[in-house]
């Protein structure tokens, strides 16, 4: 029989390397924690946006200081943009090999704020304003190749700020800007003539509208109203438009698409902070939900969304202080940023378009050099 010492230090000694296990358990977790913490860091950044590869669509001359991007039933990317050296509107298309250039209209000064759709029939639109004549034009390309111009609306200087999109019977609807009495209009063609509306008349609206039409059918708008700095949002309900108010103090450059949900989503510059800054309001239900995507200085002017095949927001937007066309996209959890395009000191005005792949492609201007760009995403997995 043990005596009660010999009982005593064995306890201890029993307690001592419970103490020691302890502790050793205590060490694991913290390197299991760190471990989890390490790996969570690299899937971050394995899941950051792949590189892009960029092209120069049009360097003839003043190209590209506005464009439209989409993909058509060739399933490669169409541009149309305003060629500020000539005049002109253009109409650019990649056919595998090589991007194919044709001048749609090149009456006196055409084609600035040009807005491209492709009608059920597969063949590309073009919203547009005639400087010249200040008219709102629209042209469609019929199947020989040709293209059918007709002006929309003449009345009181018209035609800024256009956006096309095709309604649920085929037919073109545009959203643009009267400048003449700095309204928002909407014109949408009946299957012989072009009905025109006066949607909103509040300060001076209807700069950077976009318009999307949504799963009931009916078209709806966003837009700056430039005099009160506001961005505004118009939805018909089949009797009348109804206009609300998205952000106070905030707007200008704003883009609009429909979400995974159907719902309006807006990317937008901030301009509450003096410093500017990247916006994103979603609509939910009667009311909006509004993020800071960005809060740099500076950042967030010339933005364009879209959504990946997963339902997740991407914004380009131009960072001015660094000279940098940035990209912001969601993963689930955070805004992950990276840079686009870094090689011209003013990029501008970008439209993005989802390709077939699933990864985004992005027309803009490269204003130090005058010129057209391309940028694809050409790997990885989109949000």
């Amino acid at each position: 029989m043990r005596s009660l010492q010999e009982i005593w230090d064995l306890l201890t000694s029993v307690q001592g390397e419970v103490s020691t296990v302890r502790s050793q358990v205590t060490e694991q977790a913290a390197k299991i924690q760190q471990l989890t913490q390490q790996n969570a860091a690299l899937l971050q950044l394995l899941d950051l946006p792949s590189p892009w590869t960029i092209t120069v669509v049009d360097d003839d001359g003043d190209a590209g200081q506005r464009s439209s991007i989409a993909y058509g039933p060739s399933l490669q990317p169409s541009i149309a943009y305003y060629h500020r050296g000539n005049g002109d509107l253009r109409f650019a298309q990649f056919n595998g090999d090589t991007w194919v250039i044709e001048t749609v209209d090149a009456t006196d000064n055409v084609g600035l704020f040009p807005s491209l759709a492709f009608a059920p029939s597969g063949q590309p639109a073009i919203s547009y304003k005639d400087d010249t004549a200040d008219d709102l034009k629209y042209a469609v390309r019929q199947p020989d190749g040709s293209w059918v111009i007709s002006v929309v609306d003449s009345a009181n200087d018209v035609g800024a700020h256009s956006s096309l999109a095709f309604n649920h019977s085929g037919h073109p609807a545009i959203s643009y800007r009267r400048i003449g009495t700095y309204d928002l209009k909407y014109a949408e063609f009946d299957g012989s003539t072009w009905d025109i509306t006066t949607v909103d008349s509040t300060g001076w609206s209807g700069q950077y509208s976009q318009i999307v039409i949504l799963s009931d059918g009916h078209p709806a708008i966003c837009h700056w109203d430039a005099i009160n700095d506001d961005l505004r949002f118009a939805r018909y309900d089949g009797t009348q438009w109804l206009n609300t108010l998205v952000d106070l103090g905030g707007g200008d450059h704003c883009d609009m698409k429909l979400n995974a949900l159907g719902e309006p989503t807006i990317s937008y510059t901030a301009s509450e902070n003096p410093e500017r800054g990247l916006k994103m309001a979603t609509r939910v239900g009667n009311s909006w939900e509004i993020v800071v995507v960005d809060d740099s200085q500076n950042v967030g002017t010339h933005t364009a969304i879209a959504f990946g095949p997963t339902g997740r927001p991407i914004i380009v937007y131009w960072d001015a202080p660094n000279q940098r066309m940035k990209v912001a996209e969601h993963n689930g959890t955070t805004w992950v940023f990276t840079v686009m395009d870094d090689s011209g000191v003013n990029l501008q005005s970008p439209d993005m378009a989802l390709a077939p792949d699933g990864l985004p492609g992005v027309s803009y201007y490269d204003q130090s050099n005058q010129n057209l760009r391309y940028a694809k995403r050409h790997s990885g997995v989109a949000p």
